[in-house]
């Protein structure tokens, strides 16, 4: 009977938490969808730096249709090779959304969505990462803090700050990496913890992403990597 007791217990608890991730997440969501639903469109956003990434995310598609990743623009700069200052994985995922819908999703809209769903996976990184080094609860805390964070005023967007900066800024390939490495530092723990080979390359991968991303969350990634080498394989 005390056995039986202890193990309803355990599923009332079980229950409590997953009701409220659920909820957490539920509101959490909602409030980003109905903030970014307007993104959802099939034209070029007006921001300060969006349509000339939008016009970077059209020479991915003019160099993919061609058989290759980059080539030479002489639009920018005077002319130089694409994707040498900016990384080239958001822009060829932003094309593998145009390419597997056959076209029926324009390029803008494809462009959008992409914008639309990195606050998404920023939320997800965030409560992922938490919980592997605080818990359940702790990470339904951080969600709903970073939610706050995603609703930061439009006044400190150009720090990198909050969805306008994503939308209004077009600073995407930012948001984008810092999400990866967050999802990186959890998977870092979890590899210290269990040191399964599995965890190593999926490491690694999210590291090679985030280098195709953007190049000062890479040199950012890199000090992290050094420092938890350093205090935990030593």
């Amino acid at each position: 009977m005390v056995e039986i007791a202890k193990i309803n217990k355990k599923i009332k608890s079980f229950s409590r938490r997953n009701v409220l991730e659920l909820l957490a997440f539920s509101i959490c969501f909602a409030l980003l969808f109905f903030a970014l639903k307007d993104v959802l469109i099939n034209q070029v956003i007006a921001g300060w730096d969006t349509g000339p990434h939008f016009y970077i995310f059209s020479k991915m598609l003019e160099f993919l249709r061609g058989g290759h990743i980059t080539g030479y623009d002489p639009n920018w700069f005077a002319g130089y090779p694409t994707f040498s200052f900016y990384g080239p994985l958001p822009y060829m995922i932003m094309a593998l959304v145009h390419f597997i819908s056959f076209g029926l999703l324009g390029s803008a809209f494809s462009f959008n969505l992409v914008l639309f769903l990195i606050p998404f996976v920023f939320l997800c990184a965030v409560f992922y990462t938490s919980r592997i080094y605080f818990g359940k609860i702790p990470s339904i805390i951080a969600i709903i803090f970073a939610t706050m964070l995603l609703f930061y005023s439009k006044d400190h967007a150009m720090y990198g700050i909050g969805i306008h900066s994503i939308v209004y800024l077009g600073l995407f390939a930012n948001f984008m990496a810092i999400s990866l490495l967050i999802f990186l530092i959890g998977n870092l723990e979890k590899l210290r913890k269990t040191l399964k080979m599995k965890y190593m390359l999926i490491n690694g991968l999210l590291l090679a992403m985030i280098i195709l991303t953007h190049s000062i969350t890479m040199i950012f990634s890199g000090i992290v990597l050094g420092i938890f080498t350093l205090t935990n394989f030593r």
